[in-house]
């Protein structure tokens, strides 16, 4: 093969690692050597695949994987550990540029939870949060399959923030009614908070929902 001086003759991928307890898919070459460049000083790379070899100096490794199967491939650094799932292919060699994503600020996180929080117990309070509006509903949304009838009461809506929905479960069976969270944590739902978790016979029990 003759190479030209500047074609580039490798695809470029780039990888984020954002928590340990993922598994990152990256395609690499069966027929060629692969370039991987980490953002850290690699400390050690282990893998079980007899068809891998892998050679690693400083913040560089050269990957080369032989055959149609997949191999998973660790790497240690700086106490951490990120797992890869390298997807053999017939194609020229890789560079894979890694990246670390920086965590979530913990100080956005705390004031998230500490917004649906204030959001939730404003509703038992049956206070209007601020910027919010709220529309009285009250229909009736389904029988609730374990016993009783189920309503909406009211929505409280603020533009580019979090909805509060309130709804009513009414016991009209013959025996106690459990309800958990779990029964509401479905679709784009973000919070749930129920007021009884136990409903015996004639009696009623708030839900609130935050979306």
């Amino acid at each position: 093969m003759v190479l030209v001086p500047g074609t580039r003759t490798e695809a470029l991928q780039r990888v984020k690692l954002v928590s340990e307890t993922e598994v990152y898919t990256v395609l690499v070459s069966n027929t060629q050597a692969n370039r991987f460049v980490f953002p850290f000083r690699v400390e050690k790379i282990t893998s079980s695949a007899p068809g891998l070899d892998v050679k690693f100096y400083r913040n560089t490794a050269t990957v080369s994987l032989v055959g149609e199967e997949a191999a998973e491939m660790i790497v240690y650094a700086k106490g951490k550990s990120y797992m890869l799932n390298l997807i053999p292919k017939d194609i020229p060699g890789e560079t894979v540029i890694l990246e670390v994503q920086a965590p979530e600020p913990v100080k956005y996180q705390q004031g998230y939870l500490k917004a649906i929080k204030d959001l939730i117990m404003a509703g038992y309070r049956g206070e209007m949060p601020d910027g919010y509006q709220a529309v009285e509903v009250f229909k009736k949304v389904k029988d609730w399959e374990k016993g009783g009838t189920l309503y909406l009461v009211r929505v409280y809506r603020c533009p580019q923030a979090l909805t509060l929905k309130e709804y009513v479960l009414m016991n009209t069976g013959k025996d106690t009614v459990e309800v958990s969270e779990e029964d509401f944590l479905k679709g784009n739902v973000r919070a749930v908070s129920v007021d009884r978790h136990e409903v015996r016979p004639g009696m009623a029990t708030k839900v609130f929902v935050v979306e």
